[in-house]
């Protein structure tokens, strides 16, 4: 029987020591695809013998390169997370609920892969051992299909891949938990923050069926545009903000009148998709006399932290930055709508609090609205010690 891709997930567990032992795997996950294929070196005879064929050719270095996609959970993938940065942290949020956040360090964790390819062969796995993880990319597209889906693509090196190996059994996949479009709460473009927003507006009251009242605030000052999307208590579902004036709103359902009316807006940053990515370069040269295989990648440049989002063209924040080359501050943040432990709530948030835009582009392409695309570099930022920052938060106990 062929294999099928319907068969297919991989086990990981990180290495003592480079390339060698048999740890048991501790972790089972499902992967949305992986191509990970083995970089054969040649080595081609060159003498010169009356003739017009090569009289041989030979077996040179040899090492695996290639990469991993999976669904971003917020539950699962620490360890992918901790072998592409470096630098691992767990402060306790609340008892039972940990953020693990994640920071570029110095050298990477080497991991053995068990990678169960469509049951080739039956009951068995090919194992990547020394395998290290040079880059991830995460990304995600407003709307529908798999774009919607968050995905993060982690590109791994490996030593060796092993043929035949016993998987290690008992192993359950983690909860389904995904990180979805919808799901954001907070967006930075690098020049203004948009999301979910809480306003807390006092003494209202409904002086018409649309139209809500504030007696202290300012609902411009705070943001507040037409078109806008608002909830909250007494506010109806998928009521939208028609017009807004400084102390006064008009809504496009009626709303409710209280002492005390919290609203909840969405701004009016519009981030269509967006794409972070995270690349180390290593030396994949590291061959040596009497070794088929490489030995240990090591750091061979500097990392390089990039944001690149796409928005729709609203202002002229971005065109600004780009002239003055100012320094940004991109982030992004999920959050799942189950409450765990007392109070919080599962998160993923990258972030870069210090970076610069280094292209701009909104090109008029059509009749309808006009799309604005950013790429911002990062650098280290002082406050995080760290281009860029990953955060998950969730009720997984510390990675040891």
């Amino acid at each position: 029987m062929p294999g099928l891709g319907s068969l297919s997930y991989i086990q990981i567990v990180p290495e003592a020591a480079y390339g060698y032992g048999t740890p048991a795997a501790t972790q089972k996950l499902e992967i949305v695809s992986a191509n990970i294929s083995p970089v054969i070196g040649v080595i081609q005879d060159p003498s010169l013998y009356n003739a017009q064929s090569r009289r041989g050719i030979f077996q040179g270095g040899q090492l695996w390169r290639g990469s991993f996609t999976f669904r971003m959970n917020y539950a699962g993938l620490l360890e992918f997370l901790r072998g592409s940065f470096g630098t691992y942290t767990s402060p306790t949020v609340e008892a039972g609920v940990l953020d693990h956040t994640f920071k570029e360090g110095s050298t990477l964790k080497t991991y053995r892969i068990e990678m169960i390819e469509g049951n080739v062969s039956n009951t068995k796995c090919q194992t990547l051992v020394g395998a290290k993880f040079t880059g991830i990319t995460v990304k995600g597209t407003a709307g529908t299909g798999n774009d919607a889906m968050i995905m993060l693509e982690v590109t791994v090196i490996a030593k060796d891949k092993l043929v035949d190996q016993t998987p290690t059994g008992a192993l359950s996949f983690p909860s389904v938990l995904p990180v979805l479009f919808h799901q954001n709460i907070t967006t930075s473009d690098g020049t203004i923050d948009g999301g979910v927003n809480s306003v807390s507006v006092v003494n209202c009251s409904a002086s018409s069926s649309t139209t809500l009242t504030r007696a202290a605030g300012n609902f411009t000052t705070d943001g507040v545009r037409a078109g806008m999307g608002i909830s909250g208590t007494g506010i109806p579902a998928n009521t939208t903000v028609v017009s807004v004036g400084t102390t006064t709103l008009v809504m496009s359902a009626a709303g409710g009148a209280g002492a005390s009316l919290t609203m909840v807006f969405l701004t009016a940053l519009r981030v269509r998709s967006f794409e972070v990515s995270l690349d180390s370069p290593h030396t994949e040269d590291r061959f040596y006399m009497g070794a088929l295989n490489i030995d240990e990648p090591l750091r061979s440049d500097f990392i390089v932290a990039r944001w690149r989002l796409t928005q729709e063209f609203a202002n002229v924040n971005l065109l600004n930055a780009a002239k003055a080359f100012t320094t940004g501050a991109p982030k992004i943040i999920f959050q799942h709508g189950t409450t765990i432990g007392a109070a919080s709530k599962r998160e993923f948030e990258l972030r870069s609090g210090s970076a610069n835009l280094v292209e701009f582009s909104a090109p008029i392409e059509g009749y309808g609205v006009i799309i604005a695309t950013s790429t911002w570099e990062a650098w280290l930022d002082g406050t995080d010690a760290s281009a860029l920052v990953a955060r998950v938060r969730n009720t997984e106990t510390a990675l040891p």
